[in-house]
Order: C-alpha cells, then structure tokens, then sequence
C-alpha cells in the first residue's frame, strides 16, 4: 500500500496551532474556576448593591468572556472542513470585535480606579481620561483595517483543525502596543501615588496600591508577551496571546473591583478612608447597609446617580 509522506514544517506547523488551542481552552478553564471561586463575594458585593456604572461595567468585564471565547475555541479546534471560509470570517470578526470592546472596558476600569485614587484632580483626570480615548479610537482603526485585511483559507493539510488565516495584517501590532502604552502610564501614576500614601494605614489603601501595582504587573508582563509574540515568533503562535489578554483582563479587573468593594464593607472598613473608597463606593449602596459618614461620595452621586 502506498503511503503519502508528509512534509515535517506542515507537521510543525499543525502542533503550533494545536499549542494555541490548548491555551485557549486552558483560559476557558481559568475563567470558570475564577468565577466559581470568587462567585459567593459577587453576589454578596456585587449584586446584592444598587445599580450604578461600576456595577454595569463590572458585569460586561466579567461576563464578556463566556461569550467570545466560546467562539474563539470553536474557530481553533473545529474538525478539518467542517466550518466554511465565510463562517470562519464571520465567527472571527464577532470573537475580535468582542474581545477589542471588553479589553477597553477593562481599561477603563483602571482608568476610573486610578482618577479615584488621585482624589479625581483634573492634572490627572484629563491627561488620562484623553489618553484613553485615543488609544480606543486609534484602536478601533486598526481592529478595523486588520480585519478588512483577514483572509481564510484551505488549510495546508488535514492534520490542521479549525479556520486557517491565509493572510492577516501586521497593524495588530499597534493594537497591544497602544494597551502596552496606556498600562504603562497607569502603572506610573499607581507606583508615584502609592509611595506617598500607602503608609496612612488604611485598609482600603493599602488594598488599592498592593492590587494596583501586582495586577497591573501581571497585566503589562501579558501584553508585552503578545507584542513580542507577534514580532518574533512564527506566525501560527499570532493568535497565542489573544485569549490570555482577553481574559486576564477580565479576571484582574473584576478581582480589583471586588477587592475595593469588600474593603468598604462595615467589618472591614477603618475610620478614616480616602477618596479612593469612593469608586468602590460607585457600585451602589444597599438599602440595608448604613452609610458611613466619613466617606467621601461625591464620585458614587456622578456616576450611580443614587440619592444619599
């Protein structure tokens, strides 16, 4: 019987694109355990509080994820021929798309964190707050012109599974480096405010400057990985970092947000708190709970628009 050798960089190859598939459902794991393990501290911090715009952004950064890398997973280890080129085009802009808008809510998480913690002073809020906005729309841009450049194609071989990118654009590039710019800028000002207030001994700040500098840590390390995997490593590995980004993003913010929440609550909560505690405040007050009055809420009446 006649055998048909198979050239070993396709074989190569198809392993690289199985490695990123065993990431990504790797991820999906990490997501889920995540979530189960912190779930009793968001029903008890999150919703069981009135609705407000950390409330609503907390949702999207935590729950976005059990959507798009669903698709994500499908799109890498779906059997050879099984999806079609356009489906493959269409589930990956869906999956793109969804992961650009919850990695920039995620961001702009940090971004509401750190205008808290510097007290909300405009020398702060407005450099920052314009910085951010341009790094999302210059991200929307280039989302935008790598997608209209995306191409699917035949796979090279049977032994590769899912949807295979014939072509793809470099300008995917910018996208990580523009959140390697903006997470630098924050870690920054975290680091330069946490020296000057991080021994008052409040509780609430030592949670906001110990979560800010190791999570934003964790988070610049990932990016900058994703920037140098799409520099130097062959182009099957471009799509390793994608879903990791996606979804430590989501776990460290939602882990910040939690950890701000829980370290108002009253069994937690010194006398003296900074303005910091007024973005965990921004969740929304339960009926139940007393207010206390050295907090400062001027940011919870912006942003929940509750009544005291």
């Amino acid at each position: 019987m006649e055998s048909t050798a198979v050239d070993p960089a396709i074989v190569l190859d198809a392993l690289r694109v199985q490695y990123v598939s065993y990431l990504h459902l790797s991820m999906l794991a990490l997501m889920v355990h995540d979530w189960l393990i912190l779930l009793d501290r968001e029903i008890e911090h999150v919703w069981r509080t009135q609705w407000g715009i950390n409330k609503v952004l907390y949702i999207i950064s935590r729950y976005g994820p059990f959507l798009d890398m669903p698709i994500t997973i499908v799109t890498h280890i779906a059997p050879y021929g099984m999806i079609d080129y356009n489906t493959c085009n269409t589930l990956y802009k869906i999956a793109t798309w969804n992961t650009f808008i919850g990695i920039s809510i995620s961001e702009s998480i940090l971004l509401l964190r750190t205008n808290a913690i510097y007290s909300r002073s405009k020398r702060v809020t407005i450099p920052l707050s314009v910085a951010y906005a341009v790094s999302a729309v210059a991200g929307i841009i280039c989302t935008w012109l790598y997608l209209r450049n995306t191409v699917f194609g035949a796979p090279p071989s049977d032994l590769f599974s899912g949807c295979t990118l014939v072509r793809r654009d470099a300008i995917i590039f910018f996208d990580f480096l523009l959140l390697l710019v903006f997470e630098l800028v924050v870690i920054i000002l975290t680091v330069g405010r946490g020296f000057r207030d991080f021994h008052s001994g409040t509780s609430l700040l030592r949670v906001v400057y110990r979560d800010s500098v190791s999570f934003f840590l964790v988070l610049f390390g990932i990016t900058l990985s994703a920037i140098l995997i799409l520099a130097l490593a062959p182009p099957q590995f471009s799509g390793l970092m994608g879903a990791s980004t996606r979804v430590m993003h989501s776990i460290i913010c939602s882990r910040i947000l939690l950890n701000l929440r829980e370290a108002v609550t009253p069994n937690n909560t010194s006398t003296e708190v900074s303005t910091g505690l007024a973005f965990a405040s921004s969740f929304g007050q339960r009926t139940t709970q007393p207010q206390h009055e050295t907090i400062r809420l001027e940011v919870h009446h912006t942003w929940s628009g509750e009544e005291s």
